[in-house]
């Protein structure tokens, strides 16, 4: 943005109405953020104008116009511990008799989404009733859409456990998206009336995964992971539920038959996935990814520190002599081939956060 300001102060939160109105053509808004636990942090812009934000000058939500009824923009970043720049960009609309609307949210790392703007300065398009969703004796499935890392995912399936763990799994890919403590879902974009959204509101502090396929065939050790998967390379087989009406996910991947089931233990204080594949043809290219992360960190004994404690992985010991650490161009992933035990055929570990 060009030019020189008209007019510069300190604001306690950001607004889009400094005193001027609808008159003031643009805003620009500078600070700094104190991150004060490393991870993954999703920004969300919801306006009735032009918006744009930059993280410690990287551009990561570009300049488009916004109308009260779309969907947030947003991106993730991960984002180290200590001061973080940033600047907001708005250009107030230019419709008569309607006022510019500006919201700013962020959540990561034990912090739910939260607004950084003035209540004043952005309405929900409409305020609707929670319509919450608990599990008190059994499991609870619920289908829907569920956002991840700003991406609306058609085809997902939430989870929610009596002891407070719960997940959410893409169907779509075979893969967990996201992992939370506490309360389970607010369905009501869901559920009243039109269901205009069809979001599934997760209720407690949010864990992201990269959301990428758990398996995949890889031409050389050295080759990038695949963000997804083509329906020729994997065949969703839907979930089947135990007596304890937890699901196993089914689905082929280059002809492997492949069961994922995830249990809570130890009171819920974490949560253990167990895949079960069976590869007649040794396939030798077939490998599954644990964890991807800006960092991984060996504490011993298959306990790996990801994103320096945002959450934990713990290897079971049939896997742990398995795991491979590899760098990547955005940082580290821990991964196992299919090919490394074929008399086992199962991977077990544990998520803990």
């Amino acid at each position: 943005m060009g030019g020189v300001p008209k007019e510069a102060k300190d604001l306690q939160k950001i607004t889009w109405d400094l005193g001027h109105g609808v008159l003031d053509f643009a805003y620009v808004y500078s600070g700094v953020l104190e991150i004060e636990e490393a991870g993954d942090y999703t920004f969300s812009l919801m306006a009735f104008g032009k918006t744009s934000l930059y993280l410690d000058g990287e551009n990561i939500v570009a300049d488009e116009t916004q109308f009260p009824a779309d969907p947030p923009r947003s991106s993730t970043r991960y984002l180290p511990k200590g001061p973080v720049s940033f600047r907001l960009v708005f250009y107030k609309n230019n419709y008569p008799g309607r006022s510019p609307q500006l919201g700013v949210f962020v959540e990561g790392p034990g912090i739910r989404k939260s607004p950084l703007h003035d209540a004043n300065s952005y309405i929900a398009h409409r305020i609707q009733k929670p319509v919450y969703l608990e599990p008190v004796l059994e499991p609870l499935l619920t289908r829907g859409f569920f956002e991840h890392r700003g991406v609306k995912k058609p085809h997902a399936v939430a989870v929610g456990e009596p002891s407070g763990i719960s997940y959410a799994y893409d169907l779509e890919q075979g893969t967990l998206l996201s992992l939370w403590r506490g309360e389970y879902l607010d369905t009501s974009p869901m559920w009243r009336q039109r269901g205009q959204s069809q979001l599934m509101l997760p209720l407690g502090a949010m864990v992201n995964l990269a959301g990428a396929p758990c398996i995949a065939a890889l031409a050389a050790a050295d080759s990038p992971w695949p963000d997804s998967l083509m329906r020729d390379q994997l065949q969703i087989r839907g979930y089947a539920l135990n007596r304890d009406r937890r699901p196993t996910f089914k689905y082929l991947l280059h002809g492997v038959a492949v069961e994922d089931f995830l249990y809570p233990e130890m009171d819920g204080k974490l949560l253990t996935r167990s895949i079960r594949y069976s590869n007649p043809k040794k396939r030798q290219d077939l490998w599954a990814r644990i964890v991807s992360a800006a960092m991984l960190t060996d504490m011993g004994q298959g306990l790996y520190s990801v994103n320096q404690g945002q959450f934990y992985i713990r290897l079971a010991e049939e896997t742990l002599g398995k795991a491979v650490l590899r760098q990547t161009g955005s940082g580290q992933e821990l991964l196992v081939s299919l090919s490394a035990d074929l008399d086992t055929n199962r991977l077990v570990y544990s998520y803990i956060w």
